[in-house]
């Protein structure tokens, strides 16, 4: 498949209604029923003549009759009705004292629409002996069904008019309905996808009731324009246009415009967990990326980010939707070299020389929508990691003797079996977010590690006026046989501010709660007023070595204080001011939102 990057289908773009409650519907229906109050009065008329003739005088149990069919007291029974538009003449004191109805017009309306009210609805009043059940059982004889456009006429494809009276269920000549009949039969002239509106009008005639259908018919499809797509798939558009549209009747004109789809890019960031001067945290990345590989939407990143102590070279491919998966399931192979810092659990070394983790990591990910706002993540990893030295030597031990593998050889080999399954409101950053992530290590040899970590997120946002709190909370714990590295660090930019890097505790277990107040200031600037609090449950002792007793950590602590976000173009930056619960001090910057 030749590459077809900046996809642009043209012709004729097409935009189809569906049903609505807005008030836009509510203002149209309620001038349709005003145009048919003319007809009406002249239904009135009619009515008047036909029982005066046939009937005579109106006695007392006819005028109650009549009262207890009054087709308007319906719009009581449901909240989006197809009730009747009525009228009362006072133009003869005999018709005056008896409350003869006209069906002159049905229509769709919302409950308590005040157009429809000004229409000429009425709404029965509280303390009517006749109740809403009783309405909806009433009926009105029917002598003919027809299908016609907006105007009353006759629609000019009569293929259409096949559908909609195909639709209809309830609605048939010599067929006494009810309201709420012909209510349902609207809805599914409308489903039926072929029509933008329909109006039930009843005209009286004279050989009865004749319900007429006005409808009017979505535009009819000559194209297809799509834009900013890369690829869209075949099985898309087939599926798309599957029902109620004939494939072969399709034109479909393409001009494809090739885009470039590859490039070099350069940035920079701020590392989190080094803590031992104000310039080592800073990092430089350069990166390749291909975002249409092999002309299918396919991804390629290759990327390098270095700093004093950090370094990550990573190989990324994504097929964004693999081909044949009707679920929109996407694959990710990933291979990895990092160096991270290992202070954040065994602290620097006696003379003041860091520690760093090594891994080398390579693996597959899917990933797919599992229902709205919710996605999940399966995949398989393996992972060869271990401590090094300044020199990058391996090392087995620190300066307590805390061990810094689990094998107490240089290196851990694990196979990972990861599980993620993440929920998303808006998207927004203050919005309502959770996710939970379980990592199990499967012993395939006898040497690589066997244990379950878990971890959860949670958060969520509430506007309060101007200002937004948000309340976060996470939690994770482990079992079994793990690297000592790989410990819950608690305490830092993003865990309990004002303490550094890892300062509270690591352990096998762990919870942190953090709450936040924002509010605007000046343009792009923000305040914020913060609070946390982290506990690692006790499980400190736990972990091979106890490397946070020996470093005398408190297990748990709390921060508070303030700061200010600048909304920039290279994302949020965060400068806050934060004390601890052990009268320390300690400014903390970060760039993009809290983890």
């Amino acid at each position: 498949m030749r590459q077809n990057n900046g996809v642009s289908f043209t012709s004729s773009s097409l935009k189809i209604p569906l049903p609505s409650s807005n008030p836009s519907l509510s203002q149209t229906l309620a001038s349709q029923l005003a145009r048919t109050r003319h007809s009406a009065f002249q239904l009135i008329d009619s009515f008047r003549s036909r029982f005066n003739y046939v009937k005579g005088p109106p006695t007392r149990s006819t005028e109650s009759t009549l009262s207890e069919f009054g087709i308007h007291s319906l719009i009581r029974s449901c909240p989006l009705l197809c009730s009747t538009s009525l009228s009362q003449t006072t133009q003869n004191h005999n018709i005056a004292k008896s409350p003869l109805l006209c069906a002159a017009s049905l229509s769709l309306s919302p409950m308590g629409s005040t157009e429809s009210t000004q229409a000429g609805l009425e709404v029965p009043q509280k303390g009517q002996s006749t109740t809403a059940s009783r309405y909806d059982e009433e009926r009105v004889l029917i002598s003919e069904v027809l299908v016609r456009n907006k105007d009353g006429e006759e629609l000019e494809r009569k293929d259409l008019e096949m559908e909609a009276l195909t639709a209809l269920k309830a609605c048939r000549a010599n067929s006494a309905l009810t309201v709420r009949e012909v209510q349902e039969d609207v809805h599914r002239i409308i489903d039926s996808g072929y029509f933008s509106s329909c109006m039930p009008v009843a005209v009286d005639t004279r050989d009865g009731i004749r319900l007429v259908f006005q409808v009017e018919p979505n535009q009819e499809f000559h194209g297809l324009v799509c834009e900013g797509a890369n690829v869209l798939p075949s099985k898309f558009l087939e599926n798309a246009f599957r029902d109620g549209h004939d494939a072969g009747k399709v034109d479909l004109i393409m001009n494809v415009v090739e885009r470039p789809s590859g490039g070099f890019s350069a940035g920079g960031g701020i590392s989190s967990g080094i803590t031992s001067g104000p310039l080592s945290g800073l990092i430089g990345s350069f990166a390749y990326s291909h975002r249409n590989l092999f002309g299918r939407n396919q991804k390629l990143n290759i990327s390098l980010e270095r700093g004093q102590i950090d370094s990550i070279f990573r190989i990324n491919y994504t097929d964004p939707w693999i081909e044949g998966d009707d679920k929109r399931t996407s694959r990710t192979i990933i291979v990895q070299n990092s160096r991270t810092p290992g202070t954040l659990v065994h602290g620097n070394q006696h003379d003041n020389s860091s520690l760093s983790i090594g891994r080398v990591t390579a693996g597959v990910e899917f990933s797919r929508p599992i229902r709205p706002k919710w996605s999940g993540t399966a995949g398989l990893i393996f992972q060869h990691a271990g401590a090094r030295d300044e020199k990058g030597n391996p090392i087995i031990k620190d300066f307590y003797g805390s061990p810094l593998t689990a094998s107490g050889k240089p290196y851990d080999d694990m196979l990972l079996a990861k599980f993620e399954s993440v929920y998303t409101g808006s998207g927004d950053q203050g919005s309502s977010m959770f996710a939970f992530n379980m990592e199990q290590g499967l012993p395939v040899m006898p040497e690589w590690l066997f244990f379950n970590r878990v971890n959860a997120r949670a958060r969520k946002g509430v506007e309060i006026g101007p200002t937004r709190l948000l309340l976060s909370l996470s939690g994770g714990h482990v079992v079994g046989n793990f690297s000592p590295h790989e410990a819950f660090a608690i305490g830092g930019t993003n865990s309990v501010r004002g303490y550094e890097e890892g300062a509270v505790g690591s352990g096998r277990s762990y919870v942190v709660g953090s709450s936040e107040v924002s509010f605007p200031l000046l343009g792009p600037l923000g305040g914020v007023i913060f609070a946390d609090y982290g506990h690692d449950l006790w499980s400190g002792p736990n972990v091979p070595g106890d490397p946070a007793g020996a470093r005398y950590k408190p297990g748990s602590g709390y921060g508070y204080g303030f700061g200010i976000r600048v909304d920039s173009p290279l994302g949020p930056l965060r400068l806050e001011y934060a004390f601890n619960d052990r009268q320390a001090k300690r400014f903390h910057f970060g760039v993009g939102h809290r983890s």
